[in-house]
């Protein structure tokens, strides 16, 4: 705090101090007309400007005592981070420091345990959703693998055993979706970046959708040219977040009757962009500004009820945690085209991988 900003703040003290000694000045001049007699101007000067001294004096101590407790209070005003800024401040000169240093500390401590107490209640949560969701995986994939048995060996109800692996696809999804979702919260654990090429990622994410394809009657196209396309990246998070892409096109194109899902790679001056353009329903103008919101199905959630409104949040979220930037456009009936920007290669490394 600043020597003026320390007397603006004390200026209602200055003002009545100076008021009072100008009213002891008149009572002792109001006695001495009663004998006769009066206060020479000089005299009545020398004492106001001798209370002046006085005060300044006092006001110049007051401030150097308490000016390393004010220079505390503006770094932690002026500190990043959390509650734990309170302890910056150490000053205990006055009882009025004392109370404020204590009173901090108890609100810290309580932050503190309350936070821990939070943290560890999470990690509870998130390591068992993520042993759900592993347990999960396992009578998921039997199902299939037996209805696929069933297919192959030619039983006697083929369009059931289809409808069954159709439906087991369907939950591997949304429990695969629920475990990406969980691992957000600890990214920077499951994160590992390194070169990889999005061509094999984009071709790989076609391939999980291979029985889908032909089920709905949509076909997929590769453009990639000039492959590789070398990218920096996690391949798992990148992977996830094509095969979100990809399986939105395939589901909203399949509503709309569209029979073609475009990938496309391309080098621009910025990093590899990649598309994935579909002839779907597309997205109402209204519903655009918010399709990263968790939980947001928007107006073709009542169309298609296969939606959670959680594939774009997550990809999205891992998008931006990576460096890379996704974005959406579409036009409603014309369908919709998502695009991934991988940035230059050493341009990842510049920002932090976690929040």
């Amino acid at each position: 705090m600043r020597l003026n900003h320390f007397l603006a703040d004390r200026l209602g003290y200055i003002v009545l101090f100076l008021l009072n000694t100008l009213l002891a000045v008149l009572v002792v001049q109001l006695d001495l007309a009663r004998q006769g007699a009066s206060l020479l101007l000089g005299n009545v000067a020398y004492l106001i400007v001798l209370s002046a001294c006085g005060l300044a004096a006092f006001l110049l101590y007051d401030y150097a005592r308490n000016r390393a407790y004010y220079r505390e209070l503006e770094a932690a005003s002026r500190e990043e981070g959390g509650l734990e800024r309170a302890l910056l401040v150490r000053s205990r000169g006055t009882t009025e420091q004392r109370l404020v240093r204590e009173a901090l500390e108890r609100a810290y401590r309580t932050y503190a345990d309350a936070l821990s107490r939070s943290t560890r209640a999470q990690e509870r949560q998130l390591h068992q959703l993520q042993q759900w969701a592993h347990q999960m995986k396992t009578p998921i994939a039997v199902i299939d693998l037996l209805a696929q048995s069933e297919e192959e060996r030619g039983g006697e109800r083929p369009e059931a055993m289809a409808s069954v692996r159709e439906e087991a696809e369907r939950l591997n999804g949304y429990v695969s979706m629920m475990l990406e979702a969980a691992r957000l919260e600890r990214f920077e654990t499951d994160v590992r970046v390194r070169r990889v090429d999005a061509a094999s990622i984009a071709r790989g994410a076609i391939n999980e959708y291979r029985s889908a394809w032909i089920r709905y009657g949509v076909f997929p196209r590769l453009a990639a040219e000039e492959a590789p396309y070398w990218v920096e990246t996690d391949e798992k998070w990148a992977s996830f977040v094509c095969k979100q892409l990809l399986g939105n096109a395939l589901k909203y194109s399949a509503a709309a009757g569209g029979t073609r899902v475009e990938v496309r790679l391309a080098r621009t001056p910025e990093g590899v962009r990649l598309e994935v353009a579909d002839e779907g329903i597309g997205i109402p103008p209204e519903d655009m500004p918010r399709v990263f919101e968790p939980f947001f199905t928007g107006a073709n959630g009542r169309l298609v009820a296969e939606s959670t409104g959680m594939g774009l949040y997550v990809a999205k979220e891992a998008c931006d945690r990576l460096g890379h930037r996704l974005s959406i456009s579409s036009s409603p009936g014309a369908g919709t085209t998502a695009t991934v920007l991988f940035a230059d290669t050493g341009a990842l490394f510049r920002e932090p991988l976690g929040r």
